[in-house]
């Protein structure tokens, strides 16, 4: 939908020439973007929504099961040479739709060192290069909270959740009622941003950590519906009250995406594991890094050679998830193994006996 729905945008993004004269975007995906834009859903917003709590749910099991140092390897391992790789692809797609268009490189190789690690290039003043890094900035952010509070969250101790609020709303109050903020210097400035930015989002991160909470029993229901209120009515009031960093419709994008959570986690005894939903989540995390530039790369050739926006779609989806697939294969499966065992050295004792509970047996 972005391809086809922003082309001045997309050009500027991949380097490339604007499409002209437009080409349409293919029925069916107008038909699902224009009402759900008129619902004022945005996809990107709804997806990374669901990504969030996902993982808040899942990192309380993690560090019930590791030391911090473990915890730390696996998280880096899982994370960093599929991000590397799908980085150097987009890199790459972008170099080469440059070359076709007789344009120049358009990022130097400072704002490339400073993307090698998500979450450097805003201390840094470098604007995303890729779309998605951001996200796995926050995330990266999450797991050093997690360490930080791994106590807590072992524990299941209520406290987390007010470092959590307190982790998100102390910079934003210092970031509107400090009136001389510019003497903290441009690093200083940009430090704080980087608190402001993430602490929006580790609402929605600890929303996660509340459902796991509760499948753990660790929380009863009256409490699982209080801090999921109070994490949602936070979120919705920072933003809404002064949207720095979310406009109103991705906001209610994040609530919808934890009102679908919720569905999906009250119907969990419905779902089973099958052989299409498995490939799926094998190839998730590549194709999430992977899709949205380099794709738009693609997608911008295929235009060149004349074909239909149908076959276009069609051949964007088949291509990135084969992509995804090899990546998955080659790259993430072998590093994931690599990362466990390396963490097994550093591991201290088991924790098995905190937040994860009977029901994550």
């Amino acid at each position: 939908m972005g391809f086809w729905g922003n082309p001045t945008f997309v050009a500027q993004r991949i380097n490339a020439n604007e499409i002209a004269p437009p080409v349409e975007m293919p029925n069916a995906l107008w038909f699902v973007g224009h009402y759900l834009y008129a619902m004022g859903l945005d996809l990107g917003s709804f997806g990374v929504g669901i990504f969030f709590v996902i993982s808040g749910f899942v990192i309380s099991i993690s560090l019930a099961k590791t030391s911090v140092g473990e915890f730390a390897i696996r998280r880096f391992f899982r994370l960093w040479p599929t991000y590397l790789t799908c980085f150097a692809i987009m890199l790459l797609s972008i170099y080469a739709t440059g070359w076709f268009f007789g344009r120049a490189l358009p990022f130097d190789e400072f704002s490339i060192l400073v993307h090698l690690l998500p979450g450097l290039n805003e201390i840094f003043g470098v604007l995303s290069l890729d779309g998605i890094s951001w996200s796995l900035a926050v995330e990266l952010k999450f797991y050093i909270f997690a360490a930080l509070c791994a106590g807590l969250l072992r524990r299941a101790d209520l406290k987390v959740f007010a470092v959590a609020v307190a982790v998100s709303a102390g910079p934003y109050l210092l970031w509107h009622l400090y009136p001389n903020r510019n003497d903290l210097g441009l690093f200083g400035v940009r430090t704080l941003w980087s608190f402001v930015f993430f602490g929006d989002f580790l609402l929605i991160l600890m929303v996660g950590v509340a459902f796991q909470f509760h499948y753990a029993r660790k929380i009863g229901n009256g409490t699982f519906c209080a801090i999921v209120a109070a994490m949602l009515s936070i979120f919705v009031a920072i933003n809404l009250l002064n949207p720095i960093i979310l406009s109103t419709s991705p906001v209610w994008s994040y609530v919808a995406a934890v009102a679908v959570f919720w569905a999906c986690y009250l119907l969990r005894d419905y779902f089973r594991a099958t052989v299409p939903t498995t490939f799926l989540a094998n190839i998730s995390y590549p194709l999430y890094v992977l899709h949205c530039y380099a794709g738009w790369c693609f997608m911008r050739m295929l235009v060149e050679f004349g074909l239909s926006s149908n076959t276009i779609a069609i051949l964007y989806i088949v291509v990135c998830f084969a992509m995804s697939w090899v990546i998955h294969r080659v790259i993430e499966r072998p590093s994931n193994l690599f990362g466990g065992e390396l963490a097994k050295k550093f591991r201290l004792k088991p924790y098995y006996l905190a937040a994860t509970g009977t029901a994550a047996a």
